[in-house]
């Protein structure tokens, strides 16, 4: 554990002043400021059934887009900029000759994905709330009034931060494996699209780049499982530790 606190601490050394740290506060307010452009021009058109709290509603549109398509894309992106640290500087075998384990400098480079892919999520849970505060501030009368429902905001964004964690071991594998940044960017990019097509069959509650939305599912209602979310957690796991393994029987990189 010594070995890991240290690994991870030079990791954080590293990421600072990177653009992999500025993404994580850029991307996500993207989908909520986009909602707030198109609810102050067209204002109730937009605005879901008249029984649905305004605030539920739009969540769950910015959510649908984050889960769908930015999300699997946004990890692809981080991962890939976490292993280009030291593929672009040919720093492996410098890190192989430290006195710190292989799997210690592999788990601390997934924890780094795994705290950057947190932070996007709580960034984007406040520009959504900050989005419904401003419409509810200057453009009054088309629901915003209504409480902030903070409970079932935080619990779905929970489960689908825990569902993104099987992404993040696969991509984050894949970009401390190979050099190639175009292969990361490539295997995300297709994934990607096979989960939107995934998205209407049985394939969507088990698909690793699916299980976001899947998390999703029920908000407005305050039901859904959390099958996915539990399944993004263990798999995370699963293949954080068989990276980790793999890493310990290279030779370089």
């Amino acid at each position: 554990m010594i070995a890991l606190g240290r690994a991870l601490a030079a990791e954080t050394l590293k990421l600072k002043r990177t653009l992999a740290l500025r993404l994580a506060f850029i991307i996500p307010p993207v989908i909520p400021l986009l909602y707030l452009v198109n609810y102050w021009q067209r204002g109730q058109f937009i605005l879901g059934p008249i029984d649905v709290n305004p605030w539920l509603w739009m969540t769950q549109n910015v959510f649908i887009l984050w889960t769908l398509f930015l999300l699997p894309l946004f990890i692809t992106l981080e991962t890939a900029f976490l292993g280009g640290l030291e593929h672009s500087a040919g720093a492996w075998k410098h890190l192989f000759a430290l006195p710190i384990p292989r799997w210690a400098i592999y788990v601390a480079k997934l924890l780094v994905a795994t705290a950057l892919i947190a932070v996007s999520t709580l960034v984007l849970c406040t520009s959504d709330v900050v989005v419904g505060l401003i419409l509810r501030t200057f453009k009054s009368g088309i629901g915003f009034e209504a409480p902030i429902p903070w409970g079932r905001l935080g619990a779905y964004a929970l489960r689908v931060y825990l569902a993104s964690c099987l992404i993040i071991a696969i991509h984050t594998w894949i970009a401390l494996r190979w050099s190639n940044f175009a292969l990361a960017l490539g295997v995300g990019i297709g994934a990607t699209f096979v989960g939107l097509i995934a998205t209407n069959t049985a394939l969507r509650s088990f698909y690793p780049w699916s299980l976001p939305a899947a998390a999703f599912d029920g908000f407005l209602a305050g039901e859904g499982t959390l099958l996915p979310a539990a399944l993004g957690l263990l798999g995370g796991v699963a293949v954080g530790a068989l990276g980790a393994w793999n890493m310990t029987r290279q030779d370089v990189f």
